[in-house]
């Protein structure tokens, strides 16, 4: 029988957070990486973040927010797709783990 995608998540959570809990930040960082793959969702490539490519980033991120009021962020509609909700979890522990690995990838 087929693993479902939900325990599949349940899996790597636990291994990504118990892997950085035993400080192998690099392993905790592959394996988030891998089940974003496996979900078939944008993943960045493990490698340094240049000042040029964090700079432009945070323009385009400015960009997109500058007629937003907090208000309309608050506002924004509920994610729905599952899929995105687990990527997006995964996304909150490659941050930690990449802090530790590759600290230019952090503000990305």
């Amino acid at each position: 029988k087929d693993i479902d995608t939900k325990e599949k998540f349940t899996v790597s959570d636990i291994r990504v957070r118990s892997l950085f809990a035993a400080e192998k930040w690099n392993e905790s960082f592959d394996v988030a990486l891998d089940f974003r793959r496996q979900l078939g969702l944008p993943t960045l490539k493990k490698k340094p973040a240049s000042k040029f490519a964090i700079i432009r980033e945070y323009i385009r991120v400015r960009r997109l927010l500058k007629t937003k009021t907090a208000e309309d962020i608050f506002n924004l509609s509920a994610l729905d797709d599952e899929r995105y909700e687990m990527g997006q979890m995964m996304y909150e522990h490659i941050a930690a783990s990449a802090f530790h690995v590759e600290p230019t990838m952090f503000p990305l």
